[in-house]
């Protein structure tokens, strides 16, 4: 790597030879950038979305344990 460059443009045409211009290295390191950041989004929405449904469901749990109970509770003193 150089930078300014200082090797010859036409040496990426020989066999076997690869030859990287940092602004492509950083224009993929900007895609993986995005690309990990709408992973990292949908990720971070799933997991919070699950935990909210675990929430849900530990309330309604609890509230039908409650309305059982009072509903045994009003059978017995009515």
């Amino acid at each position: 790597m150089a930078v300014p460059r200082d090797i010859e443009i036409s040496i990426g045409e020989f066999e076997n030879v690869s030859l990287y211009h940092l602004e492509d290295i950083w224009d993929e390191y900007n895609k993986n950038v995005e690309k990990r950041d709408e992973i990292v989004e949908k990720v971070f929405f799933y997991i919070i979305e699950e935990q909210l449904k675990k929430i849900a469901e530990k309330n309604l749990k609890k509230r039908r344990k409650y309305t059982n109970q009072k509903n045994i509770e009003m059978g017995e003193n009515g």
